[in-house]
């Protein structure tokens, strides 16, 4: 059964196209988890939960940041992982951004508390979003764990 942010309307509403996959990645959800929550995780962009409009700052951000890290390359589809129960059991989306991108808005177990991981489709990159406290979190992360070097 599919999860609430998984599925191909939530996934649509977030901007996003579910496309169907001839291949699944070999990195687990939970390995590219791990790299944007795991302990001593430093953000690349932190937007407090409290500024106006702070949920399409977070896509902003993320769509910046994904680009930067090239988890996301124009007109190539990605791997896509949504937080929440079942999330576990879920495997990745492979999906293709198709309109008006509002992930922060969509894609998390909770409104207004986006928790997604993205992957681009060679395994080597990850970018995540976490909410935190009284902030949300976007994270980028190479697998093999060498440094970005064109972070911010």
């Amino acid at each position: 059964m599919d999860q609430p942010g998984n599925t191909e309307e939530t996934l649509s509403r977030a901007g996003l196209t579910l496309l169907k996959e001839s291949s699944f990645p070999t990195v687990s959800p939970m390995t590219a988890w791990k790299l944007v929550i795991g302990a001593g995780v430093k953000p690349d962009s932190v937007v407090l939960d409290d500024s106006p409009g702070h949920l399409d700052k977070v896509d902003e951000e993320w769509l910046e940041i994904a680009t930067r890290a090239q988890v996301l390359v124009a007109g190539v589809p990605f791997w896509i992982h949504v937080a929440g129960p079942g999330a576990r059991r879920q495997g990745w989306r492979k999906v293709m951004i198709t309109g008006p991108v509002q992930l922060a808005e969509n894609l998390g177990t909770y409104a207004g508390e986006p928790e997604f991981v993205a992957m681009d489709l060679g395994e080597r990159v990850v970018c995540g979003v976490t909410s935190e406290e009284d902030e949300t979190w976007i994270v980028s992360a190479r697998l093999d764990g060498s440094p970005l070097t064109d972070r911010k």
